[in-house]
């Protein structure tokens, strides 16, 4: 073997270390630094010591799962103390949420902290509103491969979830890197600090998104399948749990609610024996209560939550 010969491998496997240093820093920043620096990731650390507490806690435990509009729609001290005073009992409210999350991300939620663990709330209240019931929503899939799921939820995850192969590997590969799956959550951090004002931009092209996306829904009509709320309703019933689903106001409108209803939705919980509860319209809420199209302020959130306290009674009476 030549001098030049023997050189050339040395400098290739410097360059191999060298580059799977620089992936390992990477690596343990995001773990270490950006998982933490996200409010949404920093919370799904807690969940599995927030849902173990829950169910060791004394009285009635209920948990919120739901999405930003629970998250910031609703005030757990007023609720549990509503409810303590109407009810004569003590209740114990913990939140799990995920922002901009649909039902297949609270079915797996859902799945990971309670079912798997074997831990059982006497209460599952899922707030939602317009299409967060049907199938066919965006996943955030970095999340969902993360925090949510492990390769036992795969089979059934690609079955109705992620079906296209290509989404599948992309999955898989943020299932064991987490780099690849925090790189929108990456951007966005980088973005942040780069760009001014970024914040203020992205909230406003959300506000865009969303009327354009009730315009569309307006004027598309794609055939609507609930498979995803079939299978969560399934296996609620298998473990023996009990549900209640609350449509959430959104900013009013010039119409007398802000969105309709699909009686499909309704029909299939009410017929798995769960609690279906339409708060659309809530009295005293007013344009002045919402930060956003969907987003309620501090004022806002305690007459909601008051709101939800007096809604629930029948539910909780069963």
């Amino acid at each position: 073997m030549s001098l030049s010969t023997s050189n050339s491998k040395k400098n290739k496997i410097k360059l191999l270390l060298a580059v799977l240093l620089i992936f390992s820093t990477i690596e343990v920043f995001t773990r270490t630094i950006i998982f933490h620096a996200s409010k949404d990731f920093a919370r799904f650390d807690n969940y599995p010591a927030l849902s173990r507490d829950l169910t060791n806690s004394e009285g009635i435990k209920i948990a919120l799962v739901g999405n930003s509009l629970t998250q910031r729609g609703i005030n757990l001290d007023i609720l549990s103390q509503d409810l303590k005073q109407s009810e004569g009992k003590n209740f114990t409210a913990k939140m799990f949420t995920a922002d901009a999350s649909k039902i297949n991300t609270w079915h797996f939620m859902i799945n990971h902290y309670f079912w798997k663990p074997k831990r059982k709330p006497d209460y599952f209240l899922v707030h939602f509103y317009e299409k967060n019931l049907q199938d066919g929503n965006a996943i955030e899939t970095g999340r969902l491969a993360q925090f949510f799921t492990t390769p036992s939820d795969w089979p059934d995850l690609f079955r109705l979830d992620i079906t296209n192969p290509g989404e599948q590997v992309e999955f898989g590969i943020s299932s064991f890197w987490a780099t690849f799956a925090a790189r929108e959550r990456l951007r966005e951090r980088i973005l942040g600090i780069a760009v001014p004002h970024y914040k203020d931009f992205t909230s406003e092209t959300n506000g865009v998104n969303f009327r354009m996306g009730k315009k569309n829904q307006a004027q598309k009509h794609p055939p609507v399948r609930y498979e995803a709320l079939q299978r969560l309703l399934h296996k609620a019933k298998q473990e023996g749990s009990h549900f209640c689903f609350i449509a959430f106001p959104t900013q009013p409108t010039t119409d007398p609610l802000p969105y309709s209803l699909d009686p499909e939705a309704e029909r299939l919980i009410r017929e798995a024996g769960m609690g279906f509860i339409d708060l659309r319209h809530v009295a005293g809420l007013e344009l002045k209560h919402y930060a956003d199209e969907i987003h309620l302020t501090p004022e806002g959130a305690a007459i909601y939550s008051h709101a939800l306290a007096t809604a629930l009674k029948p539910v909780l009476g069963k």
